[in-house]
This record gives C-alpha cells, structure tokens and sequence, in this order.
C-alpha cells in the first residue's frame, strides 16, 4: 500500500494542528479530514487523513479513503485559496511512500518524536508516580498496541511475534504538558508528552508509522535510527 504525503514547502513555521484548524474552519474539506466519519470520530491515528510535520508541514492521505480524496483534486485549489488568505508563500510538493513492514531477525532501533503518552488527567498522575521499570512496561505496551493497531487497520503483516524494547533513558526524561483544544467543542485537555522514545522491534517498518496520542495532528511520529 502507498501512502501519499502532501507538504507545503515554506511554512516551516506552520505547526499540524495549526493547519488542522485553518482546515477545519474554511468548510472546504470532508469531515473524514479531520477524522470523522458519519459524525462519529475515527480510532486515534486511524483515519485517512493525517496532519504531519516532516520538514515541511503536510498531511498523510492513506487507505483507499484517503487516495479518493487526494485524487478529486479539490484538496489542492482549496488549500491553496486558504494559503493565500493566511498570507503564506508556499509551494505543494507532493511524494509517494511505499507504506508496509517486514519481519526483522534482529531488532531495529526507532526514535518517535513528541509522543503523547495520555490526555487523562488520572493517567498522567499515575505515569508521573511509576517506577523506571513500570514506565518501560506502560510504554511498551502503548507502543505494541499502537503499531499492531495500525498495521490490522491498513491490513499489514507486521510479524506474529513483535517484540519492543523500550530503552529505559526515554522515559527517564522530564514531562512536558501542552494544553490541546480540538476543533470540534469540547473543552480543553493537557497532553503528556515524552520529547523522543527510543525503541527496538524486530519489524522493519516502511512509509509512515506514528505512536501515542494525537497521532492525527502530527506527534509520535516514528523514524528508524541509522547507523
């Protein structure tokens, strides 16, 4: 399966979920952009479209929903009428990923970025009083359900036996709380967030895989760690 990734080369300064709401405020685009479908939201992450930040902000279209929509057109001349009412210089650049996973014999390290490790206030209170070891274990879990989700949703093989190995320095770092209003009405929540985890599984993972909360606006986005 390809995904296809849509960056606006020149708005570096222009963060997701900044984007996200442009979007949403203009009426332009189809509810399933901003991860509902029939009124009702889509499991975190899962949607068709993503809001992503590789470089350049961007927005991921996956799924046979997600290419129909890229496909029409309409996204670019309607983005584009919303660019120049912001009075941003951009340009579109637009790239396709081969987007699958592979079992590995050995264990490839990743790094994810910005990861939102919950929105509960309760949840948030019981990470911060965990020990080391049951901050590697929580996270584990988090990062063994998120890829295995991801991958059953898109219908790719992602290993029968998947193994993570979250390194301990990780979740040893300093918590950061960011206030996060969505777009629809609701109030506000505080996001959790670890600035990077580095990990291990024994899967080789291609295109655009992301972990943790709020992976729809761009956080946990994971990269493989050469070298």
């Amino acid at each position: 399966m390809n995904q296809m990734v849509l960056k606006l080369v020149g708005a570096r300064s222009l963060f997701p979920d900044d984007l996200r709401k442009i979007m949403a405020g203009s009426n332009l685009f189809p509810e399933s952009v901003f991860g509902y479908r029939d009124g009702k939201p889509i499991p975190e992450g899962l949607g068709d479209v993503l809001f992503c930040k590789i470089g350049e902000p961007g927005l991921v279209f996956q799924g046979e929903a997600g290419m129909q929509i890229i496909s029409q057109g309409g996204v670019f001349s309607s983005l584009s009428k919303l660019i120049r009412e912001q009075s941003l210089a951009v340009s579109f650049n637009v790239e396709s990923l081969s987007f699958g996973a592979g079992y590995s014999p050995y264990p490839i390290i990743y790094r994810a970025n910005n990861v939102v490790i919950t929105k509960d206030l309760d949840k948030q209170a019981k990470f911060k009083q965990m020990s080391i070891e049951d901050r590697v274990s929580f996270v584990s879990q988090m990062i063994k359900r998120d890829l295995l989700s991801y991958a059953e949703r898109y219908g790719v093989f992602i290993g029968d036996d998947l193994e993570v190995m979250v390194d301990p320095a990780s979740v040893e770092q300093k918590l950061r709380y960011q206030k996060h209003k969505p777009t629809s009405s609701g109030s506000h929540t505080t996001a959790t967030i670890l600035n990077h985890i580095d990990f291990s599984v024994n899967s080789k993972l291609m295109g655009y895989w992301a972990i943790g909360r709020l992976r729809s606006i761009g956080k946990g986005r994971v990269s493989r760690v050469e070298g």
